[in-house]
């Protein structure tokens, strides 16, 4: 059921392109294709995440990613991926793959991740999806770098989440917390950016928001072999 929006967009998509013809002559679209990027879109779906069952925020992050999508040149890539707990396969219904083109319009695709994004507590409410114990985002990040060459395109990570890593690597509730800086060092070149929606939600301290995005922004960006060249994180926006 969660994938009859996507459904929905591409039957969208086949009807706009049957103008391509005309539209080729005067959209930029098609006129000139900037490089392509990618985006990872990682959904945390621990029970403390608000994405999970805050209606409010999570319509708000939705317009928040699909506001990246929008207007991604012809060939980008959009991975999305739930993450939680270590290997679990609890929200598998959430991993999806795209490539912009001319029938698969970044637009509509955009609108789609929107709604998908915006429906996750309503999702959850009704058991199609399901919350979980923990939070690896790290290990989520690591997995993911094994299959995403950062080096072939522009790549940015957009994880929808508290921040607050919950694993065998780091427990970031707790205020001595570190995240360890020798995970994921690269020797190539790093990603491009990574981005974290709601950093801190729901911990109602804006001195451990400070902390945690402190953390986040050492761990992503400083030190020999860092893996991003960028890191935002947002607790409200």
């Amino acid at each position: 059921m969660l994938r009859t929006l996507i459904v929905t967009a591409a039957c969208i998509s086949v009807l706009i392109a049957a103008s391509g013809a005309l539209r080729a002559q005067t959209d930029p679209f098609y006129r000139e294709a900037a490089d392509p990027v990618r985006l990872v879109i990682g959904l945390d779906m621990r029970g403390s995440n608000p994405l999970v069952e805050d209606r409010d925020y999570a319509r708000k992050a939705g317009a928040r990613v699909a506001g990246q999508i929008v207007d991604l040149p012809v060939r980008s890539e959009v991975i999305i991926r739930p993450l939680g707990a270590y290997n679990s396969t609890a929200n598998d219904g959430l991993r999806m793959d795209y490539v912009v083109s001319s029938k698969n319009r970044p637009d509509v695709l955009a609108a789609n991740v929107e709604q998908l994004i915006a429906g996750i507590p309503d999702y959850v409410q009704s058991g199609q999806l399901r919350s979980e114990g923990f939070t690896n985002i790290l290990a989520f990040l690591e997995n993911m770098m094994q299959v995403v060459d950062c080096s072939s395109m522009q790549s940015t990570y957009i994880l929808v989440s508290d921040g607050v890593e919950d694993s065998e690597y780091a427990n970031l509730r707790q205020n001595t917390a570190a995240l360890p800086a020798d995970v994921l060092r690269t020797t190539g070149q790093p990603c491009h950016e990574l981005q974290i929606l709601g950093l801190g939600r729901g911990l109602t301290s804006p001195q451990d928001t400070k902390r945690i995005r402190d953390e986040w922004r050492a761990w992503a960006q400083e030190g020999e072999g860092a893996p991003f060249s960028r890191f935002v994180g947002l607790n409200d926006w």
